[in-house]
């Protein structure tokens, strides 16, 4: 009699028991659970983002010369970015000073163009750009003396090039232009030749 008051009175121990146990049973967190008790994913590298630094690139490239009666110094330099794994949207700046001694010339000539660059296969790309330039302080003794403080000129040019190494680090390219829209050849060679070196940023986490 006694063991059967005993097992009783464990049974109704146990049965008291369920509903504490059953509050702290813990349900799995369904996907967009908000409460205190789901576990929030890691943010995730944003790969839409509008600006990286992977896309971007920079160059430039000096420039001297000189003979017994010429001398020209210059210097070149570009940025561009990637819009699209092929496709380049960049501008170029140049700075250009000659002297000739023998005509008794000298100037200061600036370039910009911007420019559009895609390439077609590994580093053979075809570009176009429009060329601002400006001439300043030419100055010729030979004609009295004449300055003419500024001088304009524009330029349409189109072709391509090859660029090595163009996805990422260090690299050169060549390219050979065209002009098919110039306002004033004396100051736009026709057709124009490229050189310069470039280095394309590398990404990272924070891109």
């Amino acid at each position: 009699m006694k063991k059967g008051r005993l097992l009783l009175l464990c049974f109704l121990l146990l049965m008291a028991s369920l509903p504490s146990m059953a509050q702290i049973t813990t349900e799995p967190v369904e996907e967009g659970d908000t409460s205190e008790h789901s576990v929030k994913p890691a943010p995730k590298y944003r790969e839409d983002k509008l600006w990286k630094w992977s896309n971007f690139y920079v160059g430039g490239v000096p420039g001297f010369g000189i003979s017994s009666y010429y001398m020209e110094v210059s210097v070149a330099g570009e940025a561009g970015y990637f819009v699209h794994n092929r496709i380049a949207l960049g501008l170029q700046s140049s700075y250009t000073y000659s002297y000739d001694r023998y005509y008794e010339v000298s100037y200061n000539i600036i370039r910009s163009a911007p420019y559009i660059r895609g390439y077609i296969w590994e580093g053979l790309f075809a570009e176009a750009a429009y060329e601002f330039t400006t001439l300043k302080n030419f100055k010729d003794r030979l004609n009295g003396g004449v300055l003419v403080p500024r001088f304009t000129s524009n330029s349409l040019l189109l072709g391509g090039g090859y660029h090595d190494s163009y996805e990422n680090g260090f690299g050169f390219y060549f390219a050979v232009l065209a002009s098919v829209l110039n306002t004033n050849s004396v100051l736009n060679a026709n057709p124009a030749f490229q050189l310069g070196l470039t280095y394309r940023f590398s990404g990272n986490k924070h891109d």
